[in-house]
């Protein structure tokens, strides 16, 4: 028998992945300030121009909930897969293909604008800072391509160990972070963008689990235990209040992650959890339908949304700046605030074409697979034999058995040696794939898709090359499922994908 489909999506957890996905567009959109003088564009966190700033980044900086919530949906299709025996490799391609197919057109959509600008005659300089504008968010994805391949190990440590799990990530979090900061270990740090922000995902394993209702109580002290160590940490220990970048700051909190921006994220989870129960009713009984259908919808393109949202920045500076239709007051005034609320409307309305476009164009293609796709003919076979009648077979079978005793021993012992090596192979090739993909978003969320105005080759082909070789499967049974019923399934038509997070 299997597993009935679900088709139902959680209206909460749509929500906190709404919120977060809000938080971010608007918070890049508002700090990031745009300049034009003598035809050159330059940039400058605005940051560092608002007196508060530092303290608007405790309200934007809600990437944690974005791996909060990861954590929670990488859980539920991970175990909904591993119950119908479907094999890891597989899951980790599947979901992998859904992280690195938006962002390849992506990539490959800004190369195109990149090429077409020199041959236009744009400067190096304004090349290079769109290139840059344009790619610094993909870090996010960098980190979560790695988090993501982990996840059917860390998914088996959760089940074995629970908290414990969360409780040592934070641990040598704390410790590597102590010695890059004061000890100075540079390369150390790079441990914490998958501790801290892996311990953030792990938290999602134990949302799933339910765990948040039953230790609910004590959700409030784990919070404020969380705040008086952030607290701590900035008032004596000299961790900045940004829980971004901030330039000219000895300690960046994102940069590698730091027990500080581990605290936050740690109460910012927390807090998630213990609203749950309370948003959840009241979201049920209160809330209009236009404005479930608008959050469900931002939950479901949050990808597109975050992986698109500066090129609305792009544009709009491209054509306001230069054309004088845009001021340019001093950051901070009132002038400039009053400046931002008209620029933060301008890119919604871009964004929301960008959106539309993008909708669009994937109808199209879906459209022209069904056009060019062939039914599959079967190959002709050859006439066999009539069956031989099963009493005849099953003497057969039983005769073989017992006069080969140990013909079929050897067969089981012989392949099972190379079968695991197999394995072995294709998660190690897996892995390597991941390891590549992530290294070349990293490099070009520090440098851009054309520094110095220039196409970063390399790059960009070591991301089309890893990209392949993390989606591509290596054989038919990677993407198989097979259901507990025994019969193989389509991980399109397999029993339970409808609901998928």
């Amino acid at each position: 028998m299997t597993t009935p489909r679900v088709t139902a999506r959680d209206p909460y957890v749509d929500l906190v992945r709404a919120i977060a996905i809000t938080l971010v567009v608007i918070g890049h959109w508002l700090l990031s300030n745009v300049t034009y003088h003598g035809r050159t564009f330059s940039a400058e966190d605005a940051i560092t121009g608002v007196s508060f700033g530092p303290w608007l980044t405790l309200l934007f900086q809600v990437v944690p909930l974005f791996f909060f919530v990861g954590g929670y949906a990488n859980a539920l299709s991970w175990s909904r897969r591993r119950a119908e025996r479907y094999s890891w490799l597989g899951w980790v391609r599947q979901r992998m293909r859904r992280l690195l197919v938006p962002t390849g057109g992506y990539a490959a959509a800004i190369v195109a604008v990149v090429v077409l600008c020199r041959l236009l005659g744009v400067s190096a300089a304004n090349t290079a800072l769109a290139a840059w504008g344009v790619a610094f968010h993909l870090w996010f994805l960098s980190v979560y391509a790695v988090i993501l391949f982990l996840t059917p190990l860390l998914f088996a440590l959760h089940e074995r160990f629970g908290i414990t799990v969360v409780l040592v990530m934070a641990a040598f979090a704390a410790v590597f972070d102590v010695g890059t900061v004061f000890g100075h270990w540079p390369l150390v740090g790079w441990a914490n963008y998958v501790l801290v922000w892996g311990a953030f995902h792990q938290l999602g394993f134990f949302w799933r689990d339910g765990a948040h209702v039953q230790y609910r109580r004590r959700l409030p002290l784990v919070i404020g235990c969380c705040v008086a160590v952030l607290s701590l940490l900035i008032g004596f220990a000299g961790y900045p209040v940004s829980m971004v970048g901030f330039p000219g700051a000895r300690i960046q909190n994102p940069s590698p992650p730091s027990v500080a921006l581990l605290t936050f994220g740690l109460a910012q989870c927390g807090l998630a959890a213990w609203v749950d129960p309370w948003v959840r009713g009241w979201w049920d009984r209160v809330t209009p339908a236009r404005l479930r259908a608008a959050v469900r919808f931002l939950a479901v393109s949050s990808m597109s949304l975050y992986v698109w949202h500066m090129v609305p920045v792009l544009i709009v500076s491209v054509i306001g700046y230069p054309l004088h239709l845009l001021p340019q007051p001093t950051v901070g005034s009132f002038s400039w605030w009053i400046q931002r609320v008209v620029w933060v409307i301008l890119l919604a309305v871009t964004l929301a074409g960008v959106v539309a476009l993008l909708a669009g164009f994937r109808r199209s293609v879906r459209k022209l697979r069904r056009v060019v796709s062939l039914p599959f003919v079967p190959a002709r076979r050859e006439a066999a034999s009539p069956p031989a009648p099963a009493h005849r077979s099953i003497a057969l079978r039983r005769l073989h058995s017992t006069a080969h005793p140990a013909a079929q021993s050897p067969r089981v012992h012989s392949t099972a040696h190379p079968a695991t090596a197999l394995r072995s192979v294709r998660a190690g090739t897996l892995g390597c794939a991941v390891a590549l993909v992530s290294g070349a978003l990293a490099r070009i969320a520090l440098r851009g898709f054309a520094p110095h105005g220039r196409i970063d080759v390399v790059t960009l082909g070591a991301l089309a090359l890893g990209g392949i070789g993390a989606v591509y499967p290596e054989r038919v049974s990677d993407e198989v499922a097979r259901s507990p019923s025994g019969r193989r399934t389509s991980p399109i038509s397999a029993p339970g994908t409808g609901g998928e997070k």
